[in-house]
């Protein structure tokens, strides 16, 4: 979690986010958004713009709370053997239900 515009965000860790110390407590994270000249908002709300150019070290990149849950990265053939296998487990579950 990173300062954002409007509270606490969750960025990619790249040069901006690093740029950027995450708060240790909201009162710090408002002493902190308070501080921040009118250039300085500025410049940072640019770094969002630098995404949508390309820009994905020096840009503010969201990642949202779904980064959250994901563990692993899996390659397409594993997720796809993984599918299967838990569609036939369920399917052997269900045929013997009717048994």
């Amino acid at each position: 979690l990173y300062t954002g515009a409007f509270g606490p965000i969750r960025l990619y860790n790249n040069k901006y986010a690093l740029s950027h110390p995450a708060p240790s407590s909201k009162e710090e994270m408002m002493a902190y958004e308070e501080s921040i000249t009118p250039e300085q908002r500025v410049k940072d709300l640019g770094a969002y713009d630098r995404v949508y150019t390309g820009d994905m070290e020096n840009g503010a990149v969201l990642l949202g709370q779904s980064i959250g849950i994901i563990d692993s990265i899996d390659g397409v053939n594993d997720i796809i053997e993984r599918v299967m296998k838990d569609a036939e487990s369920a399917i052997r579950k269900n045929v013997s239900m009717l048994k």
